[in-house]
């Protein structure tokens, strides 16, 4: 089945992670669901681009953020170049098709005073899970990390007597981020506990009170409810660390390229985001402070 071979191609041979492999699958299931509801046809290969054009507006309907269905219209195009490669149709049904906007916004990111404030508020390192928890936030936001990538952590990517961590990002690209000598000694202090509490230490760094492998809640609720006393902003999630992690290397005279490499950027339009915050910060401190502004 073609779907199948599909799905196996992203895996082995595009090496996707399983997150998105995830996503590709229930969109193009998603996809089949309403041809069956709309055209009584579930053949994915007999599509034509009208009807690719009608589940778009489906989803408009809906009121399905853009984001998203650019996403999905991103899993369908994927999959028809796949299938028109194999020779399986003439022409790929989702090409062309006009897709809605994305209102562009900034990243959230925290000034100093609330950053200072998240630090001041962390765990002390009592026991296992407080040093864990404190631990988490500091890598996350000295190192700028994904959460998919803090919890994919294995205790051979930490190198303390280098100073380093190795993280594997998305498509399983690979990159070295220098660790700060303060952080050193939080997860030495962690490593301490690890070792003492886990009896059998799996391949994880980062692992539950039983010893099991993080999950992406835990994270997501930890940083949530530690960001959240300390600053009034909508979003308190864990990317937010890794924004303000970019937008203060910027601010400190980085160069972009090498932002970049740390954040694990495929391409540095990616990155570029960080000089649109920087110029938001000017304008506010010339519309604050000029004379004439």
């Amino acid at each position: 089945m073609v779907l199948t071979s599909f799905l196996h191609y992203l895996q082995y041979e595009k090496r996707y992670s399983e997150h998105t492999l995830t996503a590709y699958r229930a969109d193009l299931k998603q996809f089949r669901r309403y041809l069956q509801d709309a055209f009584d046809e579930s053949e994915l290969l007999s599509v034509k681009t009208y009807q690719v054009r009608s589940w778009v507006f489906r989803l408009m309907q809906d009121e399905i953020q853009p984001r998203t269905i650019r996403r999905k219209i991103s899993a369908l195009n994927s999959f028809y170049g796949f299938a028109l490669r194999r020779g399986e149709i003439q022409a790929n049904p989702a090409d062309g098709v006009v897709l809605p906007r994305i209102q562009k916004k900034l990243p959230v990111w925290f000034n100093k005073r609330d950053l200072a404030s998240f630090i001041r508020i962390l765990p002390q390192p009592f026991d296992f899970a407080s040093s864990r928890d404190r631990c988490i936030s500091l890598m996350l936001l000295g190192c700028g990390l994904r959460r998919s990538e803090l919890i994919a952590l294995r205790a051979e990517d930490i190198n303390l007597d280098s100073k380093q961590v190795k993280v594997k990002g998305k498509g399983s690209k690979e990159r070295i981020i220098p660790l700060d000598s303060r952080l050193v000694v939080e997860l030495e202090q962690y490593n301490g506990f690890r070792e003492s509490i886990v009896t059998e230490l799996p391949a994880e760094y980062f692992v539950t009170d039983k010893s099991k492998p993080l999950y992406p809640k835990y994270v997501y609720n930890l940083i949530t409810r530690l960001l959240g006393t300390v600053t009034s902003s909508e979003y308190t999630g864990p990317h937010a660390l890794r924004h303000s992690f970019a937008t203060y290397l910027l601010d400190k005279g980085a160069e972009l390229n090498a932002i970049k490499e740390l954040l694990g950027h495929a391409s540095l339009s990616a990155t570029e985001v960080y000089t649109h915050t920087s110029i938001e910060k000017l304008q506010r401190a010339y519309r604050s402070a000029h004379p004439r502004a």
